[in-house]
């Protein structure tokens, strides 16, 4: 399950560090508490690799210094919280140094629901990527075929279920997704009537 692993304790990024790296689950540490997650369903991953690839594209073909990264790495979005997101956007300044635990280079952060991380992802774990200030907030729910848009002052999401675009504003670069022909292709389906 991915729920706290303990509440009598409060959980450091240094604690996190004596924990093995490749036992198949994903430690975090968010307000002191600690949250283990097993590895997702294949669905997950797959959704995961495409949206990569999906960003990957669109900054390299832009030219743009920024950088894709999935949740083999962490992130300290503060000094006492460590996530691990399933795919975040860095400009080359902190890519550079390979310091990852700039919140001001943050530019991006997706995560794709699963059942055991679902609240967690619209709770806890929105409301600390909105506290960093990080510009822009993915939840990719598959089972709606959309993605939440969360920005650090929103107070409920943007629901985009037929594209999804984002454009950063300091290197200009641009993303755009057709989320029919994206989920289409995640589920191995045909498009459905009328998309592009």
């Amino acid at each position: 399950m991915g729920m706290p692993a303990t509440t009598d304790r409060y959980w450091t990024p240094a604690d996190l560090e004596q924990f093995p790296e490749r036992d198949g689950n994903r430690y975090e540490c968010i307000g002191g508490e600690l949250f283990v997650t097993p590895s997702p369903r294949p669905v997950h991953a797959i959704v995961q690799e495409l949206l990569r690839e999906e960003l990957h594209q669109a900054l390299r073909a832009a030219g743009q210094t920024l950088r894709v990264f999935d949740a083999e790495q962490d992130f300290h979005p503060t000094a006492t919280d460590l996530v691990k997101p399933d795919l975040f956007v860095l400009r080359e300044r902190a890519t550079a140094s390979m310091r990852l635990d700039r919140p001001d280079c943050m530019v991006l952060v997706v995560e794709v629901l699963s059942p055991s991380t679902a609240a967690r992802d619209r709770g806890i774990k929105r409301l600390l990527y909105q506290r960093a200030g990080v510009p822009e907030y993915w939840i990719v729910d598959m089972d709606a075929r959309s993605i939440e848009r969360w920005t650090p002052d929103a107070t409920s999401a943007e629901i985009c279920h037929e594209v999804i675009e984002w454009r950063d504003p300091v290197s200009g670069a641009e993303v755009r997704i057709d989320l029919l022909r994206f989920f289409a292709e995640v589920l191995d389906e045909g498009l459905p009537p009328g998309a592009r």
